[in-house]
């Protein structure tokens, strides 16, 4: 493995553990809006949580493809 890869993996694995905390983060929001009480509070939440998760999500898949095809690379 060389240093870049290294590199990539740490970066990867920061990334992932980032993108648990947005993506919970998230989940609170969303849980926090079946305690609103106007409308556009609601909405205000729930556009917020989905946005996060959104987000969450998309940087643990990312890290997940990036660490599997790093450890692929370096199998050949």
């Amino acid at each position: 493995m060389t240093k870049e890869d290294k590199a990539k993996e740490k970066s990867a694995q920061i990334n992932n553990a980032l993108g648990v905390f947005i993506l919970f983060f998230g989940i609170v929001i969303l849980i926090a809006t079946t305690h609103t009480s106007t409308y556009i509070g609601e909405m205000t939440n729930l556009v917020a949580g989905l946005i996060l998760c959104t987000i969450g999500a998309g940087m643990i898949i990312k890290s997940w493809l990036t660490i599997k095809k790093l450890k692929t690379n370096n199998q050949d």
